[in-house]
């Protein structure tokens, strides 16, 4: 056989006129120019195993990675008419399974029931038998046998704690002339940290990490005692060079008589002389004492016969011959590959004779259940390498003291459940809840609290004023109502600090405030604009006669209410398209999304989840008064008195909204997983709006009652827009009425000359 590297072996098919081509094979990568003759030979040998078939070998050398070879291999596979039978790797299986023949339709039944049951169903994927397993490496305990007789064992150890043992005593009595001396080398790089903890973990009874049957079980007390033990290992028993360590590392280490135990795959990587069988001996990997059975990972390479092969009899004939009782034989004599037959699996039945000076795997007496299978495509289908990823990258956490190995366990159950089955299997326990940071909620109630003062302090100012002139002219009553649709505005601001799973109806609560707050903040402020519009619009008549307009306050506050109640109604037409009236029901989890198998996808926040129809349905309304407004205001921008023409003070509250929206929408709807920020921004956006309309609005007029003496004040109050009507107001109570006389009521005249 080869060892493990890049190596295409190739031949063409047997023309239909008689001339011989050949099969076209692919097998492990050879590493050099010797791998290649031996694929030769062994190919050459295969041939004469089937009649009508010639193999000539075409061999690519030395890829460098792994990765590598797959995509080399990967590549061939998909090319009609390239391959006839390939070698793969027991994690390849999914990945080549859409370019493989199904072989229940090639051989026979009997045939295929030859093989190991356990490594037989990592040749399935999706209901079809795409591989046979062509051998098992199976991991296997290594040791020195001249250092165990040295300090009086006469057996290597069949439990951990007697591994441990051994290990510290032989440590001990080396590191007098070696200080370098560990007493167990092994390999915790990446994927080969995944098969070591598999099989410790299966050693200890914690099962498989991924079970047959797709659930991860890998989170439980024998799990949990197995990691333990490896993180205890670490600057004990074994070197922190481990964690840099692939086989060839360790193994390394171990020959040079730097350890006294290693664990390494069969004895691929030893030479088969007779200093080795002397030196070095061979066992099942330990267990954990009582009730638990030693484990080894399996390392099967399989074989399968293209889809697009044209000769796919031939193909099968030589895929027979290669798995042959004969062939099995020859592999486990010549290179101590286990074979994949229940007849013989494993070596079994093999060791007689038995050659002291011949070192063979049937020393290790390997039992019928030694074997365990890694999570590939028929628990973890399609995700090996990403599953893979999170087992050994967390474990490695483990190993360096970054985490505990609990919080090791924790994190891989999750996001193994989270990649195999999404969010709805994942337990309470692996959800991580997002809270708002402290400092968001400083800010929030800062600002808030800051706007709501000024917009309180208003309140008083305007009645104290309120006979003034210029808060006369500016309608003090709606003035107010202006300010207390803001504070109600804000208090929404109070409402969005409230964790909606908590607070039962906190997200109508939020809603409703925000709406019916700046509909009666603007609203109050375009009908006190529209009555002065109306008023002003009266003065006409091509004969000059004079006109009389009253408005009444109760007319106005009828059209305010006109405006809250549709807003109520449209609030309410939103919660009906979302069938819900309370807020438990409109609660969410919104996760983290980060396109990984990590944990950000198993961070979370609560989140009000409101439905679109209806929300659409209220800003649209909304949106329609802020523009009906701003058209209004533009279209009585001629109103010839200054002191009621706020013309530009409305369209400035309406290019602040705009802006504070176009600013802080992006930032809501974008960063919907991150609850400090969309606190902030929301808060933000709307002490903004508040601020800005109420300094737009009354600053200019405060500035004046606090500037202005009376006789500057009737100035500024006669000051006229550039018109050809002369008006002439009269401030008392307002009230609206057109075509009265003003005579017996108090109220807004205009005379026109």
């Amino acid at each position: 056989m080869l060892d493990a590297a890049v190596v295409i072996v190739a031949a063409a098919l047997v023309s239909s006129c008689g001339a011989l081509d050949a099969l076209t094979f692919m097998t492990a990568t050879a590493e050099n120019a010797s791998d290649s003759a031996g694929a030769q030979a062994y190919a050459d040998r295969i041939a004469g195993l089937v009649p009508g078939v010639k193999i000539n070998v075409d061999s690519t050398i030395g890829l460098a990675t792994w990765s590598d070879t797959f995509w080399a291999q990967y590549a061939e596979i998909r090319k009609p008419g390239v391959v006839d039978v390939t070698w793969l790797d027991t994690t390849w299986v999914a990945e080549f399974s859409n370019h493989l023949a199904d072989l229940t339709e090639h051989l026979p039944v009997d045939f295929i029931q030859q093989f190991h049951p356990d490594s037989l169903q990592g040749g399935w994927y999706n209901d079809r038998l795409v591989a046979l397993p062509w051998d098992i490496q199976n991991a296997f305990l290594i040791y020195n046998k001249v250092l165990l007789a040295k300090y009086g064992y006469g057996a290597p150890p069949q439990t951990w704690d007697e591994l441990e043992e051994m290990s510290r005593t032989i440590q001990e009595g080396e590191r007098q002339n070696n200080t370098q001396f560990y007493g167990y080398a092994w390999d915790a790089l990446n994927e080969g940290l995944t098969c070591n903890l598999l099989e410790l973990i299966s050693s200890h009874g914690g099962g498989n990490i991924i079970e047959p049957d797709g659930r991860v079980s890998i989170n439980n007390p024998h799990a949990l005692k197995a990691l333990t033990r490896a993180v205890h290992w670490i600057g004990n028993i074994s070197t922190d060079q481990v964690m840099s360590w692939d086989e060839d590392g360790s193994i390394a280490v171990f020959l040079a008589g730097g350890a006294a135990f290693t664990r390494q795959w069969g004895m691929m990587n030893f030479p088969t002389d007779d200093v080795t069988a002397a030196t070095y001996g061979i066992a099942m990997l330990p267990n954990d004492g009582h009730g638990t059975r030693s484990k080894g990972t399996a390392g099967n390479d399989y074989l399968g016969i293209s889809k697009y092969s044209n000769r796919s009899q031939e193909a099968a004939a030589v895929l027979m011959a290669m798995l042959s009782d004969q062939e099995q034989v020859r592999e486990y004599r010549l290179f101590g590959l286990a074979p994949s037959r229940t007849s013989i699996y494993c070596g079994k039945g093999l060791c007689a004779p038995y050659d002291p000076n011949h070192w063979q795997i049937c020393d290790a007496n390997i039992t019928d259940d030694y074997s365990v299978f890694r999570f590939t495509d028929a628990t973890a289908p399609g995700h090996y390498d990403d599953a893979s990823r999170i087992v050994f990258t967390n474990v490695h956490r483990a190993l360096t003291y970054e985490i505990s190995p609990q919080d090791a366990l924790n994190t891989i159950e999750c996001q193994l459940v989270l990649l195999l089955h999404g969010r709805s299997l994942l337990p309470d326990r692996c959800l991580n809840e997002l809270r708002t940071e402290p400092w968001a909620y400083a800010t929030a109630y800062s600002v808030t609290g800051l706007a709501v003062a000024i917009s309180l302090a208003l309140i008083p100012a305007f009645i104290y004023n309120k006979d003034n002139p210029v808060i006369r002219s500016a309608s003090p009553i709606f003035c107010i109502t202006i300010c207390i649709g803001a504070v109600i505005f804000l208090a929404s601001n109070l409402t969005a600090t409230l964790k909606p799973n908590l607070f039962r109806g906190i997200c109508w609560a939020n809603a409703g405030l925000t709406c019916i707050g700046f509909i009666i903040m603007m609203g109050a402020l375009y009908v006190k604009q529209h009555r002065v519009a109306q008023i002003f619009a009266a003065v006409s008549g091509a004969n000059g006669a004079m006109r009389a307009v009253t408005i009444t306050n109760a007319d106005v506050f009828k059209r305010l209410s006109v405006l809250v109640g549709l807003e109520a109604i449209a609030i309410g037409a939103w919660m009906f398209s979302q069938e819900t009236v309370t807020g438990m029901a409109i609660v969410q989890k919104v996760f983290r999304e980060s396109g990984c198998p990590c944990g950000a996808d198993l961070d979370y926040v609560y989140s009000c989840r409101y439905s679109p129809t209806g929300f659409w349905l209220v800003a649209a309304f909304n949106f329609a008064i802020v523009i009906a407004g701003t058209i209004m205001a533009f279209r009585s921008r001629d109103i010839p008195m200054l002191m009621y023409n706020e013309t530009k003070y409305m369209c400035m509250c309406a290019y602040n909204i705009f802006l504070a929206l176009v600013l802080i929408l992006p930032v809501l709807l974008l960063l919907t997983d991150n609850p400090s920020i969309q606190l902030v921004a929301r808060s933000v956006a709307v002490v903004v709006i508040v601020l800005c309309t109420l300094g737009t609005l009354f600053s200019y007029k405060f500035y004046l009652i606090a500037t202005m003496t009376p006789a500057e004040l009737k100035v500024v109050m006669d000051s006229r827009s550039p018109a050809s009507v002369k008006v002439r107001p009269t401030f008392d109570a307002i009230s609206t009425k057109r075509g009265l006389s003003t005579a017996s009521k108090p109220g807004l005249s205009t005379t026109t000359k």
